[in-house]
């Protein structure tokens, strides 16, 4: 059983140059929320409002991630993928009764 450490953006390479275009309200002029304030609303909302479905519904055209980008209503290059990650992470801090700081989680 792989236990996992919260990650700071700058040590996540994979997801550095997207979290830079998203730092703002969903690649808006907006400096109002940072990335991690924009990744909380979207696990809250997956949560609170859509009951946090399981990983098997998360695909497909009605899936969860598409139901988000919908209720947001963001589209462009890289967002699904960021959807998707902020779930995975939110889904092992239910595992792992962790909190979710709006922090990239990595395996150890």
């Amino acid at each position: 059983d792989a236990s996992i450490e919260e990650i700071g953006l700058e040590d996540d390479e994979e997801f550095c140059e997207i979290e830079e275009r998203l730092y703002s309200t969903f690649n808006t002029e907006s400096k109002v929320f940072c990335t991690s304030s924009n990744k909380i609303g979207v696990a809250f909302f997956y949560m609170n409002s859509l009951g946090a479905p399981e990983p098997e519904q998360w695909h497909g055209e009605n899936g969860t991630i598409n139901r988000i980008l919908d209720e947001f209503q963001i589209r462009g290059k890289g967002y699904w993928r960021w959807i998707e990650s902020i779930l995975i992470n939110v889904r092992t801090c239910i595992v792992e009764d962790k909190e979710y700081t709006g922090q990239n989680l990595k395996k150890k």
